[in-house]
């Protein structure tokens, strides 16, 4: 069975959609307040 996504990595990608590519990962894991490699 296969394990369920983290609901982090829907914001992470919504963030990153609306500075239209702009901000980096280390940027947006930080404000979710996880490591970029969860993510």
């Amino acid at each position: 069975m296969p394990r369920k996504l983290d609901p982090r990595k829907d914001k992470a990608f919504e963030l990153w959609k609306r500075s239209k590519g702009k901000r980096n990962l280390k940027g947006i894991a930080d404000e979710l307040d996880c490591s970029p490699s969860q993510v």
